[in-house]
């Protein structure tokens, strides 16, 4: 699965070479991947993966379960560096600071002090209730 899943990847989204030389080609570059991202994650012991799995002895069968284990959370990191900035973006954009001490003079700041006030006196809804919403929510579920 973890060979398929790299030559459907990185083999030009072939799942099965055609020929033997192509198939040794995929193999060659699928065993160099394995090699860089388990030297990424500080492996260093050479290891030798056969063509036929069922033909590797346990440890090196062990160490290609590593490098999909590396895969993984290498992809899933970044994934989730991705989200974490995309959530953080949008967090901004949602709750944007209004009373920093550059505002504090602004007239559209003063309007919106009034604003708030005034829809407080009449029992209306803030704009900052759906901010304190979405907020809540987020914690709810991220």
């Amino acid at each position: 699965a973890t060979r398929r899943q790299w030559e459907y990847e990185y083999g030009d989204g072939q799942q099965q070479p055609s020929d033997d030389d192509e198939a040794e080609a995929v193999f060659s570059r699928y065993v160099e991947g394995a090699k860089e991202l388990l030297t990424d994650y500080g492996f260093v012991q050479p290891f030798q993966l056969d063509a036929k799995p069922k033909q590797q002895d346990q440890w090196t069968t062990y160490v290609e379960y590593l490098a999909f284990e590396c895969y993984w959370l290498g992809r899933l990191t970044r994934s989730a560096k991705r989200l974490r900035m995309r959530r953080a973006t949008e967090w901004e954009r949602l709750v944007r600071p209004i009373d920093s001490d550059d505002d504090l003079t602004s007239t559209e700041v003063e309007d919106m002090r009034d604003d708030r006030a005034e829809r407080a006196a009449r029992g209306l809804p803030s704009p900052f209730d759906d901010a304190t919403r979405r907020y809540d929510i987020l914690r709810e579920y991220g």
